[in-house]
């Protein structure tokens, strides 16, 4: 049919765009750019899938096609939010702090783990206190049973810890257990010398924060793709180019 085979080759282009944005230098934009253009790229999707929609479904009943829709949507709206996640934690180097023992209190973690691709930075930490009760013991190491990136902790001392990450890059996970010499020390963190320096740092609070504005997207993905998948019976036959007949073909 012809809105198969148009529909199929729009959601081949979206998905070619789609990988193109995803795989190639994707990482060299901002954090604030990739996710723009990928929830540009999901906002459009519905109308491709309208296409095929109307195929499979104009020869069904109203109610069939509103409840087909809304359960087509809601998968669109999931691929856009899985899209939305996979676009921030690709490309970015993630910072979680937790408690390590919750009957320990003066016990902390804090984890780095890196994006897909190999990274070099270095790692600060410092104890934002400097009295005699400031000091801290620092526990540095990798935190994933195989490791690739190389590691190296220099000149540590109970107030500053600092590690120089080469190679660094997903399965690897790197963390420092510390204790405090009391719990209501702070502990600063800070990541310089980025190579490359375009990537993305985000810490487990803003992480927690976009993965809401995520499905918020999602639910709006999926709202107006159930609109335009179950009027695809009125607006597709309107945008497509009407079939030659015996009368209008030429010869």
């Amino acid at each position: 049919m012809a809105t198969s085979k148009i529909g199929g080759v729009m959601s081949v282009f979206v998905l070619v765009v789609t990988g193109m944005l995803t795989w190639v230098r994707f990482e060299a934009l901002s954090l604030d750019a990739q996710l723009v253009l990928t929830r540009l790229v999901v906002f459009f999707v519905p109308i491709p899938c309208a296409l095929l929609f109307y195929d499979l479904t104009h020869e069904h009943g109203r109610r069939i096609r509103f409840f087909a829709a809304l359960l087509t949507s809601a998968v669109i709206g999931l691929i856009g939010v899985g899209a939305l996640n996979l676009s921030t934690t690709y490309h970015s180097i993630l910072i979680s702090h937790e408690t390590c023992l919750a009957s320990e209190s003066t016990w902390r973690c804090i984890e780095l783990t890196p994006p897909r691709y190999p990274v070099s930075l270095t790692w600060q930490l410092t104890v934002a206190s400097r009295g005699p009760t400031g000091q801290v013991l620092w526990s540095p190491g990798f935190w994933s049973r195989e490791w690739t990136a190389k590691a190296r902790v220099r000149d540590p001392t109970p107030y500053d810890l600092t590690v120089l990450l080469a190679d660094f890059k997903v399965p690897d996970r790197y963390g420092v257990s510390y204790k405090l010499a009391a719990p209501g020390d702070l502990i600063q963190s800070y990541l310089v010398d980025l190579s490359p320096n375009t990537v993305p740092v985000i810490h487990s609070g803003e992480l927690s924060d976009l993965r809401f504005w995520f499905w918020v997207y999602g639910g709006v993905v999926w709202f107006v793709g159930s609109f335009v998948l179950s009027c695809s019976s009125w607006w597709v036959p309107k945008v497509m180019p009407k079939p030659l007949n015996a009368t209008n073909m030429p010869g």
